[in-house]
Order: structure tokens, then sequence, then C-alpha cells
């Protein structure tokens, strides 16, 4: 709900001025931000046990470069949402990291704990899962 996510948009901000003596000059400042609000996202999402729902940004992005020269229905739209919905959990968040996001490869690697090569790993395989539920569209 809206108010679960101002509530965890004010802990993430409390965290990060809380832990800000700790943040290391020659880190990224959105990678820090990044990871603590990702951290803080699946707590909560493991705690109401919800499935992470992705914005209809990323499902549009991904139906406008499956199909540039094709017009994009509703259809379209509620078949790439499902399909991106039945990525597991990891998969999901790099996908919306690297293409909603514009995220770079590496700094999901530090945002998630995981090497550069777990994540192109995690990226293939989603595409690769996409694709077969979307029936082989490029």
């Amino acid at each position: 709900s809206r108010d679960d996510a101002e509530d965890l948009c004010q802990e993430v901000f409390e965290r990060l001025w809380t832990q800000a003596p700790a943040w290391r000059d020659d880190a990224k400042l959105t990678t820090w931000l990044y990871r603590v609000a990702s951290n803080l996202a699946l707590n909560y999402h493991q705690r109401v046990q919800q499935r992470h729902v992705l914005d209809d940004g990323l499902v549009e992005f991904i139906v406008d470069s499956a199909a540039p020269e094709e017009s994009v229905g509703d259809d379209d739209n509620a078949e790439v949402f499902d399909a991106l919905q039945s990525l597991p959990d990891n998969q999901r968040t790099v996908m919306a990291f690297r293409f909603y996001q514009d995220v770079s490869v590496k700094d999901i690697a530090v945002i998630m704990g995981l090497s550069a090569k777990a994540v192109e790993s995690l990226i293939s395989r989603a595409k690769q899962q996409l694709r077969t539920r979307l029936g082989g569209r490029e």
C-alpha cells in the first residue's frame, strides 16, 4: 500500500542518516541507497509474504523492447506483467534494477551481495524464461 511504501521510504532515509558515519567516501551513494532500500524491501516482503509487484513502467519497457514495430495493447502488457510475476524473486529484482532503474551489473552485484557474473546469469535466465513464456518474441 502507499502507506507501507512511505513507511519503508522513511525507514530507508533513517537508516542512511544513522549509518552515514560508516559510509566510505569511495563508494557511490546511489549504490549504498539501493542496498539499504533493497534489504528493507526484502525484509518487508518476507514479513508480509507477498510477491513484489513491478511497476508498469518495466512492463512497458520490456514490451516496447520486445516488439518495437507493433503497437502494444493492454493484452500485451498483461501478458508481460504475468510473465514477469512468474519469475523467481531474485530474477525479477535484477530485471527491475537493470532495465527499469538502469543500474549497472556491477552496482546490482553490490546491492544484492552477488558477483557480477551471478547477476549476468540471473539476467540471462530471466530473459530466457520471458522468451519462453511470451512465445519466443525477441
